[in-house]
């Protein structure tokens, strides 16, 4: 029955099972882990993971943490967070997992035989150098080990409030913004142009955050731009509208939820703020 099917549909069947099944095991390890991790391992771990020292130690801590990390890698292939972690030690873990796997990889080309051993070692050492270049760059330099950790928590605070925010950054920074670099390669004051306007909008942030009187008074602020430019809420709005088209009631509560603290506390001071202003409108009404 396969033999009726080409080699392309039999391989994107393959291709999606085998996503299912990854996910479910990494669900199930997630699970697993975290049900042996509940207790005195819990707290040990968190002890060890949340170190504090001052002076040279601090500074040597964070690649011990990744020596440890590349060693786990390499003899595991994949970390599991287990919320046990704080975004600095998990960036330096992240650094480590990175380059523990390009060294599996190197392990693994050079089984190769033939032909296609220079091939393999080429590809394995560019993706290699490439993760430890990355690494030398975004956490050896102190100063620019800053950036991730401060973007990464922006994104956060941003996922934190718009869930959907999520799913949008997954597609625009591992799809379509990569695509449109392919695509724009070719003219390069296109690019170059973007990259300055990316360039000056940091800038203008900076300065509208720690000394905005230096600043022209149009650019003290965004308002001069139009809301669907300079705020989430404009997009959460008609976001929230799409999703109650297409979605089930399960999947709008788990991309909206409803905290149980805030639930009661909307029932209960919604009515007093209608009331309140309802009155307020009235006094407005009866003074003019």
């Amino acid at each position: 029955m396969i033999e009726k099917f080409g080699d392309n549909i039999v391989g994107i069947i393959l291709f999606i099972c085998s996503l299912i099944i990854l996910t479910g095991i990494l669900l199930f390890m997630i699970k697993l882990l975290k049900s042996i991790i509940i207790g005195f391992i819990d707290d040990t771990l968190k002890k060890i993971l949340h170190i504090q020292s001052h002076g040279w130690k601090e500074y040597l801590l964070g690649y011990v943490f990744i020596i440890v990390g590349i060693i786990g890698a390499i003899l595991v292939q994949s970390s599991i967070g287990l919320q046990v972690l704080s975004l600095e030690r998990n960036y330096e873990l992240t650094i480590d997992v990175n380059i523990g796997t390009t060294i599996t990889a190197l392990f693994a080309s050079l089984t190769q035989t033939g032909l296609f051993f220079r091939q393999s070692i080429q590809i394995a050492l560019n993706h290699f150098l490439f993760n430890l270049s990355s690494c030398i760059l975004w956490y050896i330099l102190p100063y620019f080990r800053r950036i991730p950790i401060y973007l990464s928590r922006q994104i956060g605070y941003i996922v934190s409030e718009y869930r959907w925010f999520a799913l949008i950054y997954i597609t625009l920074i591992f799809f379509l913004f990569p695509l449109i670099l392919l695509i724009l390669a070719l003219i390069h004051w296109i690019v170059a142009s973007i990259f300055l306007l990316i360039i000056f909008i940091i800038i203008i942030k900076y300065f509208q955050k720690t000394n905005p009187n230096k600043l022209p008074i149009i650019l003290q602020s965004w308002s001069f731009l139009p809301r669907s430019f300079r705020s989430f809420s404009y997009w959460d709005h008609h976001f929230e509208i799409f999703i109650k088209y297409i979605c089930c009631q399960r999947c709008i509560n788990l991309i909206y939820p409803l905290n149980t603290i805030e639930k009661p506390l909307k029932e209960q001071y919604l009515p007093m703020k209608t009331q309140y202003l309802t009155a307020l409108d009235h006094h407005f009404l009866i003074h003019t």
